[in-house]
């Protein structure tokens, strides 16, 4: 049994996609591992849930608006999204755990926290790039920021017994290019929730699944309400996930054909009976869990380019373009997938896509 420790910038917990992706993993990890967390937790953040007595919190760092602003401007001349969550007070801690703790590998989770593996020292360091931070920045269309971001991702990825994963071969590939770095990609996880939701009888609307407080799902959503929405009143749509803002709310309850939700403790039966699975995604990086999901699902997905990226092509039947207001209007009236293509489509996709690369790095270490 090794011993990891493992620095998150957020609670590992099941309403966000990238959290839920590090829940999963500290909970498969300690089967076999024991597993120490020190995390960063805001006021409004619900607390972390223990899975098992492998695991345990060592520190939790409260993390405020002010602190992050105070943190990044100490370190103005560096990106804030790398800088925001890094405190010298914090850095000393890791490194007085680090040389006390006998671990066997340390695992830094999200671009955020890479910049303390820049400064810790250990023979074994994970970093775990939930997107290629540079690339998300560069379709925001300014190229003064864009290359500021650059800068400094550069310098925290080029970090000594560093060992980077991603979540596709498109973001190793991005990260070899603009950087010149190597890295490997792993899967996400498929929960059982996912598993077992098999498409039994497909209803008669669209779902919109995403955590709206990010900045992409919101614009997202709000293009396709004014721009697809109006033309498509004889249809019926559902939108599941928390942090819809109260003015997005009022707008949608102006419309009689669509609803919104909420957070679903298990949303994916509404998923796997749904028409498909809408994702007007116009920026942001990585690889979409909620595409992941859809798919595992036997559901098929209505999205853009953006939506789509990262996923291998094998599986692009399920997976139908639309990049404007005219081709989401023909996809929505168009699609005719039969509840039997779904479940073969669901079959082939559990088979063939999970990988487990970190975990088997990790155990490979012993």
């Amino acid at each position: 049994m090794s011993k990891i420790l493992l620095i998150t910038p957020f609670v590992p917990t099941n309403v966000g996609a990238g959290v839920n992706y590090t829940r999963q993993f500290i909970c498969d990890l300690s089967m076999k591992h024991k597993v120490d967390i020190v995390l960063f937790r805001a006021k409004s953040d619900l607390a972390y849930e223990i899975p098992n007595s492998n695991v345990g919190i060592l520190k939790e760092f409260r993390i405020s608006l002010i602190k992050k602003l105070f943190n990044a401007l100490m370190l103005f001349f560096m990106f804030p999204l790398f800088t925001a969550k890094f405190n010298l007070l914090i850095l000393f801690y890791l490194r007085r755990l680090i040389k006390k703790g006998n671990y066997d590998v340390v695992y830094f989770d999200f671009s955020q926290m890479f910049l303390y593996a820049k400064f810790l020292k250990h023979k074994n360091k994970i970093l775990m790039a939930h997107d290629v931070i540079t690339q998300r920045y560069s379709r925001v269309g300014n190229k003064l920021m864009t290359k500021y971001c650059s800068l400094t991702e550069n310098l925290v990825l080029h970090t000594s017994n560093a060992q980077i994963f991603t979540f596709s071969d498109k973001d190793t590939t991005l990260l070899s290019s603009l950087f010149g770095v190597q890295s490997t990609p792993t899967s996400f996880y498929l929960s059982k929730d996912v598993i077992q939701a098999f498409p039994i009888k497909l209803g008669e609307y669209f779902v919109f699944f995403a955590m709206w407080r990010r900045d992409d799902n919101y614009e997202g959503l709000d293009w396709f309400l004014y721009n697809v929405l109006p033309h498509c009143l004889e249809k019926s749509f559902k939108i599941i996930g928390s942090g819809l803002s109260q003015k997005m709310q009022d707008k949608i309850r102006a419309y009689h054909n669509i609803e919104y939700l909420g957070f679903v403790d298990n949303p994916y039966p509404i998923i796997a009976n749904a028409k498909a699975l809408i994702s007007p995604l116009f920026s942001g990086a990585g690889v979409k869990v909620k595409v992941i999901d859809a798919l595992a699902c036997g559901t098929p997905i209505i999205g853009t380019d953006i939506a789509f990226e990262g996923i291998s092509s094998k599986y692009s039947d399920f997976m139908l373009q639309a990049k404007d207001t005219a081709s989401f209007i023909c996809r929505i009236n168009r699609i005719d997938i039969s509840l039997e293509a779904r479940s073969r489509f669901k079959c082939n996709f559990l088979a063939t896509y999970s990988d487990k690369n970190v975990m088997r790095y990790i155990n490979s270490l012993e």
